[in-house]
C-alpha cells in the first residue's frame, strides 16, 4: 500500500509539474484558442440511392474557441473545406423541356465536388487544466456544395451543347468529433481528431432534382495556439 500511495505521489507530482512547465491553468483558463489542420475525408453516399459514389478526399479546417466561464466547456466556430471526386448518373431539364440524361455509351459521368462548410459548436474538455486534453464537440453544419460534371462528346443522349457542367446548392448537416490537444510550449500545441458528420443538401438539378446526402469520417492532425 506505501508504495502505491508513493507512486501515486510520484505521478501526480510529475503531471502537476509539466502541467506548469507548458503553461498549465492560466494557459487553459485564458479563454480563447485557434486551430487549423487538414486530413482524410471518407464518404458513404446515403442519396441518390442509384449511380452516385464519392471517393476519398481532402479534409482542411480553421476554428477557434470560447471558454464558457471557468468550466471544461467551449462553445466553438469553424470552417472545413472538403473535396472530392466520383462517379454520377446524369438527368438534366432545361426551362424549354429538353432532357439529358448518360447515354448507352457512358453509364456513368465522372465528376469533381467541393463542399464548404461553416459549423458552430460546443466542446468540452475532461481536463481543461492540462496540457494533456482530451475533447468531445458536436455542433451544426451550414454549406456551399459544387458538383462539376465532366461530360464528354458522347457521355450524354443530346449533344447539342445545353447541358449544363456544373451546379451549386447550400446544405445543413449536423457533427460529432473526438480528439486529443496537447501543449508543447505555452502559446502553440498539437491535436489529432477524428470527425462524423452528415450532410443534406438542396435538390441537384443535374441530379433529376435529387438531393445528395452524405455521411463522412475525417481523419485530422493539425496545430493549436492559445491567445
Amino acid at each position: 500500500m506505501k508504495i502505491l500511495l508513493l507512486i501515486f505521489s510520484l505521478l501526480l507530482f510529475s503531471q502537476q509539474a509539466l502541467s506548469q512547465s507548458f503553461g498549465g491553468t492560466n494557459l487553459a483558463f485564458r479563454g480563447l484558442g485557434g486551430y487549423f489542420g487538414f486530413g482524410v475525408a471518407e464518404f458513404t453516399v446515403l442519396n441518390p440511392t442509384r449511380e452516385f459514389r464519392m471517393d476519398q478526399g481532402t479534409f482542411v479546417y480553421l476554428g477557434g474557441e470560447k471558454q464558457i466561464g471557468l468550466t471544461g466547456l467551449f462553445i466553438t466556430i469553424s470552417m472545413n473545406y472538403m473535396d472530392s471526386s466520383g462517379q454520377s448518373f446524369y438527368d438534366y431539364t432545361t426551362l424549354g423541356t429538353t432532357n439529358y440524361t448518360n447515354s448507352g455509351v457512358t453509364p456513368e459521368i465522372n465528376f469533381d465536388s467541393t463542399h464548404m462548410q461553416l459549423g458552430l459548436g460546443f466542446k468540452f474538455k475532461i481536463f481543461p487544466t492540462s496540457f494533456f486534453r482530451p475533447y468531445g464537440e458536436g455542433g451544426g453544419l451550414f454549406g456551399y456544395h459544387t458538383i462539376k460534371h465532366n461530360i464528354g462528346p458522347t457521355d450524354l443522349n443530346n449533344n447539342d451543347g445545353g447541358a449544363k457542367t456544373e451546379d451549386g446548392l447550400t446544405g445543413f448537416g449536423y457533427y460529432m468529433e473526438a480528439g486529443l490537444e496537447i501543449d508543447f510550449s505555452e502559446v502553440w500545441g498539437i491535436r489529432a481528431g477524428v470527425r462524423y458528420q452528415i450532410t443534406e443538401t438542396r435538390p441537384f438539378e443535374t441530379l433529376g432534382n435529387e438531393k445528395v446526402k452524405y455521411e463522412v469520417r475525417a481523419f485530422q492532425f493539425g496545430l493549436g495556439r492559445s491567445f
